[in-house]
């Protein structure tokens, strides 16, 4: 009787344990400069509570070892078990490189204070240098003419796209705007 209670526990606990980790955020890359917020959908074979309270996420962050970006665990909405979308702010000018992710979560699993685990990713997510910028200034052209003249004010706050991709971005002040592009080459 000993062996078949011992046999069913064990099976009950491999079959509700299972390997804590984290599998992969994407987007995972970010041009610097291309925009100071990125949400990524971030994959782990873990539990991020989707249901009720939502979010067992209480810390994420992508670090390179001396620059720490966080994320916004306030907007974090597991989407199931498996899967969240983190917001992370990296600023205007986050360093270039390699980061690892790291994210904290209440876990199911563990009976002791403080109820987490941590996991972590090495070189989840990389910001990339721009193969160059679309820059100018948008102005009001009272004369049509095509180039500012005296007189003609930058519009500051005016949308623009860029196509293919839907790059959506505003100009900044005076009219001024300075987008990064990375190229791509087809063959």
């Amino acid at each position: 009787m000993k062996k078949i209670l011992l046999s069913t526990l064990m099976l009950f606990v491999s079959v509700f344990a299972k390997a804590q980790s984290l599998v992969s955020m994407s987007p995972n890359t970010l041009l610097q400069g291309a925009s100071s917020y990125i949400t990524s959908t971030v994959t782990g074979s873990t539990w991020f509570q989707n249901g009720s309270p939502p979010n067992s996420i209480t810390e994420a962050y992508i670090s390179n070892g001396i620059n720490t970006y966080y994320g916004d665990v306030l907007s974090i909405w597991p989407t199931d078990d498996e899967h969240a979308d983190i917001p992370f702010n990296v600023g205007t000018t986050p360093a270039l490189g390699p980061y690892s992710l790291v994210v904290t979560y209440y876990d199911p699993n563990v009976v002791s204070w403080p109820y987490t685990t941590t996991l972590s990713l090495p070189n989840a997510f990389t910001i990339l240098a721009p193969d160059g910028y679309v820059q100018g200034t948008v102005f009001e052209d009272a004369n049509q003419n095509g180039i500012q003249d005296g007189g003609e004010a930058g519009l500051q706050g005016v949308s623009m796209t860029i196509n293919p991709g839907n790059l959506t971005f505003l100009s900044g002040v005076n009219g001024v705007f300075s987008y990064p592009l990375q190229m791509e080459v087809t063959l």
